[in-house]
């Protein structure tokens, strides 16, 4: 009987590998004698403790005298004696004691031997035994050749004997995602194609992985998840016959059997079965939850059997137990209303601030969700649930939880007040709306507005409401980018707030109606409005307001430029909002901060600014901050042209932006995508990048983004020289400009007209176009544009070799950026007015060194500005001119430092021009070999663009 109930090591063990080499460290290398694997019912305690016995160490040390005793066939002393005597093949005479043979042979043992105590918690909890196989078993102990190894359900081994426990305080504990996963297909075998994260569901215990990956031999995995969605833990059983090893069910109940528990310890652990977060802090909230003596001692009692465990000073049950237990014993309706009253009083007292609540609120949310889903459904309710609607709408990170209670509260309650639905149903749309389901948000607004008369006489109140109507279709239009839409409802927001008297609302969608304009680059409207806001803020002694403004103030110098004052005002904001205990407001003025240190190059603060905010929207489970932070972090990386960096930010931006229908963010990312693979001259991918940043604006309706994703896409047509496709998608990003009254943008579509023009050899129509552009440029008051035209028009009369008339147009081009601080700019003229009087040293030698000192200005200005492609470009220039002079190892020094500047940026076509002259340079220093070897390198360089360039035009 005993060999029969004897496992085998088990084939399949995963996930184990450091528990057992620190049972064989136990027993062979420290040499300690006691090792404890304890656990719950189907932890794995028994296969642990067979591959430990069965370890090249542990056969070493012990070789044959290793025992497994299997406990569950004994209830005694008496008869676990019996069965070492039967395991050890001991000799009894004839009148002898048991007892006596047992320790006989312990006694006279020269050898170490090793006792298996498997399932021990049976003779150990079995009537009246317990002092009997306390007693044996400490007997045993005494001999200093003997080691054992017991394996039993609780938190504790037996006896007063040192044991070593293996894992954690609770026992060992549940395999990890990975380990679970590699079991479960080990289990399954080759009928299993496919796996999710089903297994999580049974938390990863051995046994119902084993038990569950059984049935998916027989029937698809699909199946399996709706039988424990439905069924809970039957389905985790195998055979005919339920045993401890072949059904959980059966695992749990011999535990309650075992443990003996029943009455108010059986009532207690149904109440726990049903809290999905167990009872966190125990010690403490235990006595608030249940008005009961003696619950202490239920605990202990429980801990004992391993049904429950303690982790983090709190209660907690195994996934399968908690089923089972749910489903077998379920908690009464006077506990559920015991723990409503627990968490209506716990909510209330949560502190205002919510960077101190939400930690606190998270150990019980699941809790929370439950129980009142269960009271809303019910209809047993005994506390106000509107409250608690309205304390978890302080936490954007449990809007989830929130829509489900909300939709059941108003779906179940048909005596709820007429007011406190309309506020539960406009809470609901404002966290629809954060969520990203803005259509289900605005039916909630509108099955609200629907019921209100907005003409004629209306109450304050009716008033009131309409203005929070109106606000929250302003945060849902603004969320999709239909701006002009956003500012219709906000205007009609701040005129029924103004009619209810509600200057905090009136004030704060001011503040918004600034957002709209600070994002659509209207920088002076931005200001104005936020100014005013923050002023009636002021008033009402708002100070979250006030900091509110502080913050898009501050956002708005940073657009602006001005870094210093942007940089104070950030961070006086963010002050406030951690002492407010505001966290996604601190959070979003720390990525502002960061957003200013990379427009700083102050890469390192810009860095640890964003990964502080992206922190903190995790904490507060804000994932479209999170994807904000992945896209700055990308811009950073761009930024310092670690461009494979860049792209996985920017991909993880991606995927976060596609799991919360971020259409608008989604077309920015590509967007942001297309212009790294540009600056790699990677011009496909940019295409690419370019025609889905196109879809998703399209998608979004916003037609300026869109018509400027075209302009771009223009940009790297003229690049490859593709100029038939770049005026026509210019031309056509230059209608879509027109059709919605953007101006400015149909005239940067005609300078690029204009350009392309010049770059074909069109000159008279490049310079009608340049100069209509110009002008309009003018109009608008956009000097850097006027600039840039007047410098085109630069470049057009230097190819037609009309130097004075070049020269002009450049030097009013120098003046303009001069004027605005546009150094780039100047660096640009400098560079172009190097290469007129480059161009004209035919005529005078004078002109080469006027030229020399041009492009080197133009150099040290590139490098000032931080611009290393532009700096790197004049040295190219300026090793042409050494070429030209005859300088020709000077030229060479020159342009290999450029070529390797070019090579860094993953610039291949400005690198194939350095190739080309280099290859000048050897041909006429006679190194042909040399001279060959770059010239061919230039070509295939430009093959691999793609390149329609002649090599001569480089």
């Amino acid at each position: 009987m005993i060999a029969s109930a004897t496992p085998a090591v088990p084939i399949v063990f995963k996930g184990r590998e450091e528990l057992v080499e620190q049972g064989v460290n136990i027993l062979c290398q420290q040499g300690l004698r006691f090792l404890a694997i304890l656990g719950a019912g189907g932890m794995g305690k028994t296969s642990l403790a067979l591959h430990i016995m069965d370890s090249d160490s542990v056969q070493n040390k012990f070789g044959e005298r290793c025992y497994f005793m299997p406990c569950e066939l004994f209830e005694d002393a008496e008869s676990l004696v019996q069965g070492l005597i039967h395991v050890m093949e001991l000799t009894m005479q004839e009148n002898q004691s048991k007892q006596k043979v047992l320790f006989d042979h312990l006694q006279s043992a020269h050898d170490d031997l090793l006792i298996v105590f498997d399932n021990f918690e049976t003779p150990w909890n079995h009537g009246d035994s317990r002092m009997g196989v306390k007693n044996l078993l400490e007997k045993i102990a005494k001999y200093g050749k003997v080691s054992l190894i017991v394996t039993m359900r609780g938190p504790d081994g037996p006896g007063d004997i040192p044991w070593e426990r293996l894992g954690n305080q609770s026992g060992i504990p549940t395999l990890l995602p990975v380990p679970a996963k590699e079991a479960f297909k080990a289990f399954a075998g080759n009928k299993l194609l496919s796996l999710d994260d089903s297994e999580s569901q049974i938390e990863y215990v051995p046994l119902a992985i084993r038990l569950s990956a059984q049935h998916v031999k027989k029937i698809p995995l699909e199946a399996l998840i709706s039988m424990w969605e439905k069924d809970k833990t039957s389905v985790l059983t195998e055979g005919r016959v339920p045993g401890r090893l072949t059904s959980v069910s059966f695992s749990i109940d011999l535990s309650v059997q075992i443990f003996k528990i029943e009455g108010k310890t059986l009532n207690l652990l149904s109440a726990i079965s049903f809290l999905p977060d167990g009872i966190p802090f125990w010690v403490k909230n235990l006595p608030e939850m249940f008005q009961e003596e003696g619950l202490n001692l239920n605990v202990s009692t429980l801990l004992d059997s391993s049904l429950v465990y303690t982790q983090n000073e709190g209660l907690k049950m195994l996934a399968p137990v908690r089923e089972h237990i749910h489903l077998k014993y379920p908690i009464g309706q006077n506990n559920i209303d015991q723990l409503e009253r627990f968490y209506a009083y716990f909510l209330e007292d949560l502190p205002d601030n919510n960077m101190e609540a939400q930690p606190a609120l998270q150990l019980h949310i699941n809790n929370i969700e439950k129980i009142f889903k269960a009271q809303i459904t019910s209809g047993y309710s005994k506390t106000s649930c509107v409250f608690t609607m309205k304390t978890l709408n302080r936490f954007e990170r449990f809007n989830p939880v929130s829509i489900n209670l909300i939709t059941l509260l108003l779906h179940h309650d048909r005596n709820i007040k007429k007011e406190d639905e309309f506020e539960l149903k406009l809470m609901i749309a404002s966290q629809l709306r954060w969520v990203g389901r803005f259509q289900d948000a605005e039916d909630q607004v509108m099955s609200v507005k629907d019921c209100l008369n907005e003409e004629g006489d209306i109450s304050q109140s009716e008033a009131d409401i309409l203005g929070k109507c109106f606000d929250i279709l302003q945060s849902i239009y603004h969320s999709q980018a239909q701006y002009e839409e956003a500012i219709n409802m906000s205007l009609q927001a701040q005129n029924y707030f103004k009619q209810s008297e509600n200057q905090w609302a009136q004030a704060d969608s001011m503040r918004w109606l600034g957002n709209i304009y600070y994002v659509q680059a209207r920088h002076k409207e931005a200001s104005e409005v936020i100014s005013e806001a923050q002023q009636l803020f002021q008033q009402n002694g708002n100070e979250l307001g006030v900091a509110e403004c502080l913050q898009r103030l501050g956002d708005i110098y940073r657009m602006q430029g001005r870094n210093d004052e942007a940089i104070k005002m950030l961070s006086d904001a963010l002050k406030q909002f951690q002492t407010f205990g505001n966290q996604m407001r601190a959070a979003e003025c720390l990525w502002s901060l960061g957003e200013l240190y990379r427009m700083q190059k102050k890469y390192d603060e810009a860095t640890e600014m964003i990964m502080k905010a992206q922190k903190q929207f995790e904490e507060i489970g804000l994932k479209h901050g999170v994807a904000e932070c992945f896209l700055a972090l990308g811009c950073i990386y761009k930024d310092q042209t670690q461009y494979d960096e860049a792209v996985d930010m920017l991909s993880n931006a991606l995927r976060e932006y596609q799991n919360i229908g971020g259409i608008v963010d989604l077309a920015w990312c590509f967007n942001l995508l297309q212009a790294i693979y540009y600056f790699q001259s990677q011009y496909e991918k940019a295409i690419n990048m370019s025609l889905q940043a196109q879809k998703y604006f399209k998608q979004s309706k916003n037609q300026r983004a869109q018509a400027n994703s075209m302009r771009w896409l223009g940009d790297i047509y003229i690049m490859q020289t593709r100029y038939k496709e770049a005026s026509e998608v210019i031309s056509e990003a230059q209608q879509l400009f027109h059709q919605i009254g953007n101006e400015l943008g149909v005239a940067e579509c005609l300078k690029m007209l204009g350009d392309i023009y010049r770059m074909q050899g069109r000159y008279g129509e490049a310079i009608k176009i340049l100069l209509d552009a110009q002008n309009q440029f003018q109009t608008f008051g956009n000097q850097v544009r006027a600039a840039e035209c007047l410098w085109s028009l630069g470049e057009l009369y230097r190819m037609q070799k009309k130097y004075d008339e070049a020269t002009e147009m450049i030097m009013k081009s120098q003046k303009q950026f001069e004027e605005i601080g546009g150094r780039r700019g100047v660096a640009d003229c400098l560079q172009i007015l190097g290469c007129i009087y480059r161009d004209q040293a035919h005529y005078d030698e004078a002109f080469n060194i006027e030229a020399s000192e041009m492009i080197s200005e133009a150099q040290q200005l590139f490098q000032q500005i931080g611009d290393e492609l532009g700096a790197a470009e004049c040295l190219k220039r300026l090793g042409d001119i050494y070429r030209v002079q005859g300088r020709t190892d000077e030229a060479i020094k020159i342009i290999s430092d450029a070529l390797k500047q070019f090579q860094t940026f993953g610039n291949q076509m400005r690198a194939a021009g350095c190739l080309w002259s280099l290859g000048e340079l050897y041909r006429k220093q006679k190194k042909y070999d040399e001279a060959t070897e770059m010239i061919i390198k230039a070509e295939n360089s430009l093959r691999k663009l793609d390149s329609k360039m002649d090599l001569q035009t480089v």
